[in-house]
């Protein structure tokens, strides 16, 4: 429990450092790339004074392009790391709590089974979160010397739009595990709420009732205002089937095989036998403290 709270503690460090370096600056294309570019043939496309064009092999306005989205990853960064440190003292302080015992009933023993999974899987979606968008940072940092985007002659209003098109799926990636780890540390919350404890009065339990109940409204109320916000996709329900749908393409249904996928693939296969195991487990062989 002390080293989570120390983890927790240097996580939330971290971030605040993120959070207090000034942005990054514009990248500008060195002189020989522009003299390289102008021979470079591009798309015509209808004349805007909003729009950026993407020229094969990179250009001046991908490079613009590519700062806007490196600040973007910079700033989500900060904020999946205070998340990740939140998520580490939540489940420091209810791990004991909600350890499934013998005495509980099948309903909360479930629920708390649920809720150490919403936790863990919180945790890790932040820390995916953090990792995806300082190696997209970094990718992107190095558009002038060796350009990533795959389409080029396209015509892009902003940085989001460039970076969505070019890499979908770190741009998925990115936004999907931040997001789903705060609605899954949020769920979690809510039902530790929600679970009776021992010695607790009648006043103390329909307070909990209250903030659980108030938690989940809060969690649809921010899924609401994501989807009335929601760019490029229709929802976010959307949004996640695309990302399936970009995953499996891109690790599984792949060909020449992927040489790691020789490894994550048994490596998934075996841990969703080890939850079907935990959920499984049968009451006798918990503790009763």
């Amino acid at each position: 429990m002390v080293l989570l709270s120390k983890v927790a503690l240097l996580l939330i460090l971290v971030s605040a450092a993120s959070a207090l370096r000034p942005a990054a600056s514009r990248l500008e294309l060195p002189k020989n790339k522009q003299k390289s570019d102008s021979s470079i043939p591009i798309k015509k496309l209808p004349s805007n004074n909003n729009a950026a064009l993407s020229v094969r092999g990179g250009g001046a306005q991908d490079l613009e392009m590519a700062g806007g989205a490196f600040d973007w990853c910079a700033n989500l960064g900060a904020p999946a790391a205070l998340v990740g440190g939140a998520v580490l003292a939540t489940l420091a302080e209810t791990r004991e709590d909600m350890a499934p015992k013998r005495r509980d009933s099948r309903r909360t023993r479930l629920v708390k089974q649920i809720q150490r999974f919403l936790l863990v899987s919180a945790f890790g979606l932040e820390i995916i979160s953090i990792f995806a968008t300082t190696v997209t940072g970094t990718m992107l940092l190095a558009q002038a010397d060796r350009p990533t985007g795959h389409k080029g002659g396209e015509e892009y209003f902003s940085p989001m739009g460039f970076l969505q098109h070019n890499h979908e799926f770190e741009y998925l990636t990115a936004r999907i595990t931040f997001l789903q780890g705060l609605f899954n540390w949020l769920v979690a919350t809510a039902m530790e709420m929600a679970i009776p404890k021992r010695g607790e009065g009648e006043a103390a339990r329909r307070m909990n009732a209250f903030i659980s109940s108030s938690l989940f409204s809060i969690i649809l109320l921010m899924l609401s205002f994501y989807n009335a916000h929601m760019s490029f996709y229709d929802n976010y329900a959307h949004m996640l089937y695309v990302y399936c749908k970009v995953l499996f393409k891109r690790f599984i249904w792949t060909w020449p095989i992927r040489p790691m996928a020789w490894l994550y693939i048994p490596s998934v296969i075996w841990s969703v036998r080890s939850g079907v195991l935990a959920f499984s487990t049968p009451r006798d062989l918990d503790n009763d403290d």
